[in-house]
């Protein structure tokens, strides 16, 4: 079938396939590939992934509406659909473009494909176009962790506030030049255990509890000048979504490598320089970080909000809008149960062990059968259920013998982390590769079918 004769009749039925590792430009692979997978996505049996053939109640109806939202979202992304997201955003891809950040390497792949991501993953949690556009441009003059300046900070500030808006460009500087290692991790979020972090969040939502961080801030030196800077409670909040989000994109098994990681607990203690890039492709033990991350950025806000009821009620408004970036709302992505859950290092190296030992070929050099895997990958989803690739790998499985239901409702579940985290945990292919594989299988449990033979299954995307 010629690509002129692909239309949107074609696709939206459903009939045709194409696989996500098929290897053609980025433009064909919207119109090839994922275009077929998300035209079809308005099925209200996918949207609704909670029901299981039930008729939702009200809690359902509210989950398949947040859960609706998220996926009209991921398909502007998916369809490149660029202007609709934010009119600007294709100059903004443009300029970086043309100051070379695709050239740039960055962790596993070029600083370019980093920025869009972090981009993406912000709007996709909801955040406001200010903090979105930071995300874009968040290592444009370099920072605390990155000598990466794309743009000189003494002459490209104008230019970037130009492009991206003053807000976002004042965003931009601010994490440029706060040493966010010393600010976010030995300040905070180190000081606290993880049964610290949640029995703080409880008592906040209750109304008591003693704030970490005071509503004025926190003193840091500017790392290119040494002067004090006065970081308030409000922008830290913005810091901790922004690191949540820059972390989750860029880190897999090479950088628990690098840092000597086999404990999960990312203290950054090791030093293992010679560790080569880019590792085995396994995934990264970052959730614990994310999570706990996610909690005081939970407590952030809890803080914020009660403060700011505070001066309202006492007529101190005023000193309310003299905070720097006081107007920037933001809010608890929807991963890790709203931020509200630790995964702790000890479930996150028991799932990552189980999910990698579902890879390797036994020793007659055949896939492990189902009765082994079976059971690996519940665990695995079991010891870690914020996480989609487990999900889907058991999908698979589930639909080599049979089993549709079963099959259905994990592919569904993989779906819906897959659009709350913006990003996944396992690398080694693109988030969009993972939706349309998830996609194929969640139609084929619908139609309970699935292939009998490679050449079925490799044709599976195939028109």
């Amino acid at each position: 079938m010629l690509l002129r004769e692909l239309t949107i009749a074609d696709v939206s039925g459903g009939s045709y396939y194409l696989p996500a590792q098929l290897q053609v430009g980025w433009a064909s692979f919207v119109i090839l590939i994922i275009l077929p997978c998300v035209l079809s996505f308005n099925q209200s049996q996918f949207i609704m992934a909670y029901e299981n053939g039930k008729k939702a109640n009200d809690e359902n109806r509210e989950m398949s509406s947040n859960y609706s939202a998220r996926l009209e979202r991921a398909r502007l992304f998916i369809r490149d659909q660029l202007e609709e997201i934010d009119p600007k955003l294709p100059l903004f891809l443009r300029t970086l473009k043309d100051v070379g950040a695709t050239e740039c390497w960055h962790k596993h792949g070029t600083f370019y494909e980093h920025l869009f991501h972090v981009y993406r993953n912000l709007k996709l949690w909801d955040a406001p176009d200010s903090v979105a556009r930071c995300g874009l441009f968040h290592s444009a003059y370099s920072n605390s962790y990155v000598n990466l300046a794309i743009f000189a900070p003494d002459t490209g500030r104008g230019v970037v506030r130009d492009l991206i808006g003053s807000e976002a460009e004042e965003l931009t500087h601010w994490f440029c030049i706060v040493p966010r290692q010393q600010l976010i991790f030995d300040m905070i979020l180190f000081k606290y255990s993880d049964e610290d972090l949640l029995q703080h969040l409880k008592l906040l939502k209750k109304g008591n509890g003693k704030p970490p961080v005071p509503p004025e801030g926190l003193v840091v030196k500017n790392i290119r000048t040494g002067e004090d800077l006065l970081v308030p409670r409000n922008l830290i909040a913005i810091f901790f979504l922004l690191t949540m989000v820059d972390f989750a994109d860029q880190y897999y098994g090479w950088q628990d490598d690098l840092f000597a990681n086999q404990d999960g607990k990312f203290d950054y203690s090791g030093d293992q320089w010679t560790s080569l890039w880019p590792g085995d492709g396994r995934p990264g033990l970052w959730v614990p970080l994310i999570s706990r991350l996610g909690v005081m950025l939970n407590i952030l806000l809890h803080e914020e909000a009660a403060y700011k009821e505070q001066e309202e009620r006492e007529g101190r408004v005023e000193a309310l809008k003299n905070r720097l970036f006081a107007d920037i709302p933001i809010t608890a992505p929807p991963i890790l149960d709203n931020c509200s859950v630790i995964v702790s290092a000890a479930d996150q190296i028991e799932a990552l062990e189980l999910y990698w030992q579902a890879f390797p070929m036994n020793a007659e050099g055949k896939p492990k059968s189902a009765e082994i895997l079976k059971p690996l990958l519940r665990k695995a989803s079991q010891k870690c259920p914020f996480l989609a690739e487990p999900h889907l790998l058991l999908t698979q499985v589930l639909l080599g013998e049979g089993e549709y239901e079963e099959a259905e409702k994990e592919a569904n579940e993989g779906l819906k982390l897959l659009l709350e985290w913006g990003t996944h945990w396992d690398k080694r292919m693109s988030w969009e590769g993972w939706i349309s594989w998830a996609r194929v299988m969640l139609l084929n449990a619908k139609n309970r079918t699935w292939p009998r033979s490679a050449w079925g299954v490799t044709s599976l995307g195939l028109v």
